[in-house]
């Protein structure tokens, strides 16, 4: 419509519409509460009723539609479509069923009907105040945003000068700090070395003390050894000098013994062999044939 009217006309049409529809919504929506049926409303906008139906069964897997049928003249159907009859003819995966039976009159009461469209108009009169409340309250949050927001920035470009002047104030305390502490390390570091230098310098010293004394005590000791040495061996060539006389003597006497024997036994057996075999065990003989 917004091509041939006015753009306040389509828009009062559109409202006017959307007012409509959420009217349907609320009533059914009551009557599928009190019979205790679970439920779920949508809303949809487009050009033909029937397509947007058979897109909703496609998107939301449905598997059975309920649709009504207006009472209109073959003409009329002709002209303006049947919704039902393309609900049934292109929905896919989905059975449809068509009710056709109009509603008896005085089924429903009028003045109840009325009065229920009554409350429903108010309802949704006051869903709306609560829809436009409901954006004032929602500009009035963008506003505190927007204002907080700047403040916050504000408070963050303060605190980011705060903290820059801060940095500087605490990056000149640390260079005193840091060439105090410097000359503080200097002036302990100083005493301590020349205490390292003198430690080092009379531990120098004493070693020097003690190498000589260690080595004036080697020599020492090197020359008690070479004395003990040259004591054993004379002691060694003395014991053999007298081993070598001791065993001449030793021969010289059992020689002289060997030929003192000797002459006694010639002395001895001196008389006749024969009384000498008569007296002489074999024993005996046997030595003096040897």
């Amino acid at each position: 419509m917004a091509g041939y009217h006015a753009p306040d006309l389509a828009k009062n049409v559109t409202e006017v519409e959307e007012l409509k529809a959420k009217k349907v919504l609320v009533h059914y929506g009551l009557k599928a509460q009190q019979l205790g049926v679970k439920f779920t409303m949508m809303k949809g906008v487009f050009y033909h009723a029937g397509e947007m139906i058979c897109q909703t069964v496609k998107r939301y897997n449905i598997k059975h539609v309920i649709t009504g049928r207006r009472d209109i003249a073959e003409f009329k159907r002709w002209m303006t479509g049947s919704t039902s009859k393309y609900i049934m003819e292109n929905v896919e995966d989905c059975n449809v069923t068509i009710v056709k039976t109009p509603i008896v009159p005085g089924v429903f009461d009028q003045g109840l009907i009325e009065a229920e469209k009554a409350d429903l108009i108010h309802l949704i009169h006051q869903i709306e105040e609560v829809e436009g409340e409901r954006k004032l309250i929602s500009e009035r949050i963008a506003e505190g945003v927007n204002e907080t927001k700047e403040r916050i920035a504000e408070g963050v470009n303060e605190t980011k000068e705060r903290m820059v002047v801060g940095m500087e104030n605490t990056k000149e305390r640390i260079v005193e700090g840091v060439t105090e502490t410097k000359d503080k390390i200097m002036e302990g570091v100083n005493p301590i070395k020349e205490r390292i230098v003198e430690s080092v310098t009379e531990t120098k010293e004493k070693l020097a003390e003690g190498a000589q004394v260690v080595k004036e005590e080697t020599q020492r000791v090197l020359d008690e050894a070479k004395l003990a040495k040259e004591r054993a061996t004379l002691e060694v060539k003395v014991a053999k000098d007298c081993i070598v006389d001791e065993a001449k003597h030793v021969n010289l006497e059992a020689k002289i013994g060997k030929d003192r024997v000797k002459y006694r036994l010639v002395d001895i057996f001196a008389f006749d062999e024969e009384k000498q075999k008569q007296y002489l065990t074999e024993s005996q003989k046997a030595t003096i044939e040897k």
